[in-house]
């Protein structure tokens, strides 16, 4: 921004009308309707309504460089990540009421980010993490100071995956693992390993879990395992071919397994396969 236009806005509107310039990294204090401040650190051009500061329409706000570790976001711009492993992106620290950050994390990412407030303030809405391809955009709220969820911002995947079972498993008189090779889907960060699935963060997950068993009048127990301990069980009576299910929500940490299992008391019988029969699902609702 050069002197000229310096002093042009420093001095007068449309009309004659004198106003009031700021240059400054910090919000100018006492601010009257119509001041305009150019925010130097940002190389932003903002207004006061009267109300609060905004983004002229001739701002602009460029993505930042592509984060691939820790970082700071910088106030009106998107910070792209692209994480190979798990980082924080810290939200700037009392920025102008109104200002707009966005972050961005790039569709090839193997890892994910999390985004946290700046010293100070808070973020009205858990963003939770976010994956390839996902993005959050966020206003600050100088009132409260928080960050507020942009209208219109778009759904996020929650992690969740689907197995099922593409051979029989022999269930004896021991909890055995049902083995599920068949993948229906993994979203938002949720990974297969071996006949597991594979929490991506931590937090409570919603679990179902189903076992058609050949054996007839005998008990049946089909139970949820988290990281290798089993955390539910549900018991049945069984009938030729029925199917009978378990369902719970567990807490899971980041990195920790969810496996499905069963037991038969008439000793090793033919567990059914398909993927409408024996199946296992989580999702996350809720950290």
């Amino acid at each position: 921004m050069d002197s000229e236009t310096l002093y042009l806005l420093s001095n007068v509107l449309p009309g004659g009308t004198p106003i009031s310039f700021s240059v400054s990294t910090s919000l100018p204090p006492s601010p009257v309707k119509g001041q305009l401040w150019f925010q130097s650190d940002t190389s932003s051009l903002l207004i006061y309504t009267g109300i609060s500061w905004v983004y002229s329409t001739s701002s602009s706000t460029p993505a930042s460089a592509t984060a691939t570790s820790a970082v700071t976001a910088t106030a009106g711009q998107v910070t792209v990540c692209n994480p190979s492993s798990t980082f924080a992106v810290t939200l700037p620290v009392s920025p102008p009421n109104g200002t707009i950050c966005g972050v961005y994390v790039l569709a090839a990412s193997t890892s994910y980010v999390t985004v946290v407030a700046g010293s100070g303030n808070s973020l009205d809405y858990a963003i939770g993490s976010l994956y390839a391809g996902q993005s959050a955009y966020v206003v600050y709220d100088s009132t409260t100071t928080s960050w507020v969820l942009q209208a219109g911002n778009p759904m996020q995947s929650n992690p969740a995956g689907r197995l099922y079972a593409t051979a029989s498993t022999s269930v004896g008189t021991t909890d055995t693992q049902i083995a599920l090779a068949g993948t229906s889907f993994t979203k938002g960060g949720m990974t297969k390993s071996g006949n597991n699935l594979v929490a991506p963060v931590t937090g409570l997950y919603s679990v179902v879990g189903s076992v058609d068993d050949s054996n007839n009048g005998s008990f049946l127990g089909i139970s949820i395992y988290v990281n290798g301990v089993r955390t539910t069980v549900a018991g049945y009576n069984t009938t030729l071919y029925g199917t009978n299910n378990v369902a719970d929500i567990v807490s899971v940490t980041a990195g920790q397994t969810i496996g499905l299992y069963a037991i038969n008391s008439g000793g090793p019988v033919l567990g059914g396969l398909g993927t409408t029969q024996v199946f296992l699902a989580a999702t996350l609702v809720s950290q």
